[in-house]
């Protein structure tokens, strides 16, 4: 039961990393100067493509122990799962709104941070030490390293 979905899930993040690729190229992906528009977005679609050739590849090979292990999970730890997934989902769109308006740099660090502290319920030291310095890292990375420009949003980061 849980290696169809993890098949069919697979599949569908592999076409949506394949479009996502394919569509980036439409903008101009590196130039004389280094990464351009579709840089970014087809670094993500070429992630997505990997991740779900190795889900798929996973399904595809799991034991029986495995599906067993699976289908032991009780309906209280499967709402816990869909109520974490779901609020991955809400968090993901609330940044695709907000990292224009915010900014790259302040609105990545909140919502890592919200993600961090009560989806993955670590300590607030750890969720706020991982977030800024992973953010930090990130916008250095883009920004000065690879010359990607990244919303600024109304603070001018």
């Amino acid at each position: 039961m849980f290696q169809r979905k993890d098949i069919a899930s697979g599949f569908f993040l592999l076409f949506l990393g394949l479009y996502v690729s394919f569509h980036s190229t439409r903008f101009s992906v590196w130039g004389r100067t280094g990464p351009e528009a579709g840089f970014y977005p087809f670094v993500l679609g070429i992630l997505m493509i990997g991740m779900s050739l190795l889900l798929i590849i996973r399904a595809f090979i799991s034991t029986r122990a495995e599906e067993k292990l699976k289908s032991a999970i009780d309906k209280e730890k499967h709402m816990a799962v869909v109520f974490k997934v779901c609020s991955y989902i809400v968090l993901m769109a609330l940044y695709g709104l907000l990292v224009q308006k915010v900014g790259f740099l302040v609105s990545s660090i909140v919502v890592l941070i919200i993600i961090l502290k009560f989806l993955e319920k670590l300590s607030w030291k750890k969720a706020c030490t991982i977030g800024f310095s992973s953010i930090l890292v990130s916008y250095m990375l883009f920004v000065y390293f690879l010359s990607v420009p990244l919303p600024k949003g109304f603070i001018g980061f």
